[in-house]
C-alpha cells in the first residue's frame, strides 16, 4: 500500500467541473454514485468503513472512453461500486497532483484505496470480469482486516513522515558528495547507454521493455545519440525510419502518436501528447545535426507544422493532447495545457484532520 490523501483545497490550475465528463459514444458510467475527490468523499468511506474505488481518466484517453463503455456500463460492476465502495472520479487534467501521486503507468488508472488513502490495489484499463473479482475479494478483505490494513496505514504515514523529514535535513545540511560518488555520477549516462543498447530491438527498431506496448522514448534515443559511441547513430536512424514509415507518424494530419501496441508500431493509438512530440521534435534535430542527412530536418519541419497549427490555437496558447478519436469521425479532442510554470506549482497542502 502507498500514496497520501490530498485536501479538497490543494492546488489545482483548472477548477473541477460541475459534471463528470464521460466517453462521448454510448454508455452506463454516469450511472455509478461518483464523489469528486475531496475531504467529504474520505470521511465518508471512513464512516461508512468501505474501501473507495478511484478512477483517474482522461478526455483525450481512449482507454479511458474505452472504460467507461464496457467495464464501467456493466450493471454488476455499476451495482457492486454502489454498493460497496465510495467512488471518485478525478480528471488527470485538471488535477495533475492527484493524478501524480496515484497514476498507474497509464490511463485510466484504476485503484482501490483504503479510506485514508492508501492503496490496496490498482492497475490499468480492467476488463469487467477482472474487476468483479478485485471489488468482491478487497471488499471481503477490507471487512475482515480493517485492524490490520489500520495499522499498516500508521506505519506506511509514520515511515513517510520519517522520510520526509529525513530529507529536509539532508538538504539543509547540503552534503558534499565523496569522490568516489562523483565518479560514480560521472559514469552513469554511459552505464544508463550499456542498458539501452541490451533493450534495443534490432528487428523493429526502439527499445523492448513492454510485452505488449511499443513508446518511442525519445529521451532514451537522445541519450544513444549523445554518447556517440560506435553503432548508436545507427539505432537511432533505424528506430526513426521504423517509427516514421511503420504507422507511428500520423502521414494524415501529422505529429507522433503516443504509442503502439504492436512492436513494428503498425497499431499506433490515438493519443498525441504535446511533451512527447516536443521531445521528438529535439532528438530529429539532433539526428540531423549529428549525421547532416536532411531527411530529418525535412521531417522536423512537418512536425513543426503540426505543433503550430493541430497543438496551437491563438486565443488559448498551446494545447497539451490531440486526440483522433476513430477513422470515421476523426474527430479531435483537445485539453487546455497549464499556462503556470511548474516552479510556481503550490504543493498540495493536508489539514490535521486529514493524516499525511
Amino acid at each position: 500500500m502507498s500514496g497520501n490523501v490530498i485536501a479538497n483545497n490543494s492546488w489545482s490550475f483548472a477548477p473541477v467541473p460541475e459534471v463528470f465528463r464521460y466517453s462521448a459514444h454510448p454508455n452506463q458510467a454516469y450511472k455509478i454514485h461518483w464523489r469528486a475527490w475531496g475531504k467529504a468523499a474520505f470521511e465518508e468511506a471512513i464512516q461508512m468503513d468501505k474501501p473507495i474505488f478511484l478512477l483517474i481518466s482522461s478526455l483525450w484517453c481512449q482507454g479511458c472512453h474505452l472504460m467507461d463503455e464496457t467495464t464501467l456500463s456493466e450493471p454488476r460492476v455499476i451495482d457492486v461500486l454502489n454498493a460497496g465502495y465510495i467512488p471518485i472520479r478525478v480528471d488527470s487534467d485538471l488535477r495533475p497532483d492527484i493524478n501524480q501521486r496515484y497514476n498507474q503507468n497509464g490511463w485510466p488508472s484504476v485503484l482501490l484505496l483504503s479510506g485514508e488513502g492508501e492503496i490496496l490495489w490498482g492497475g490499468t484499463y480492467v476488463p469487467a470480469t477482472t474487476l468483479l473479482y478485485y471489488l468482491g475479494y478487497i471488499r471481503r478483505y477490507y471487512a475482515e482486516h480493517r485492524y490490520d490494513i489500520a495499522e499498516q496505514v500508521q506505519d506506511l504515514q509514520y515511515q513517510r513522515h520519517t522520510r520526509a523529514l529525513t530529507q529536509t535535513l539532508s538538504a539543509k545540511r547540503a552534503l558534499t558528495l565523496l569522490p568516489e560518488e562523483q565518479l560514480a555520477l560521472q559514469d552513469l549516462p554511459a552505464a544508463a547507454a550499456n542498458i539501452l543498447r541490451d533493450l534495443y530491438d534490432h528487428e523493429q527498431g526502439g527499445f523492448t521493455i513492454h510485452p505488449h506496448l511499443k513508446f518511442p522514448h525519445p529521451d532514451a534515443l537522445e541519450l544513444l545519440l549523445l554518447s556517440n559511441q560506435p553503432g548508436d547513430y545507427e539505432m537511432v536512424r533505424y528506430s526513426l525510419v521504423q517509427m516514421r514509415d511503420g504507422g507511428l507518424w500520423d502521414n494524415e494530419e501529422g505529429g507522433f502518436f503516443r504509442y503502439s501496441a504492436t512492436s513494428d508500431w503498425s497499431m499506433p493509438h490515438t493519443e498525441k501528447m504535446l511533451d512527447e512530440n516536443a521531445a521528438m521534435l529535439r532528438l530529429l534535430i539532433l539526428a540531423a545535426q549529428s549525421s547532416g542527412d536532411r531527411q530529418w530536418i525535412e521531417l522536423a519541419r512537418q512536425l513543426i507544422a503540426y505543433l503550430n497549427t493541430t497543438l496551437w490555437l491563438p486565443e488559448v496558447g498551446h494545447l497539451a493532447v490531440a486526440n483522433v478519436r476513430t477513422k470515421t469521425t476523426m474527430s479531435l479532442d483537445y485539453i487546455r495545457a497549464p499556462r503556470v510554470p511548474r516552479h510556481r506549482w503550490i504543493t498540495p497542502s493536508i489539514p490535521p484532520v486529514m493524516p499525511i
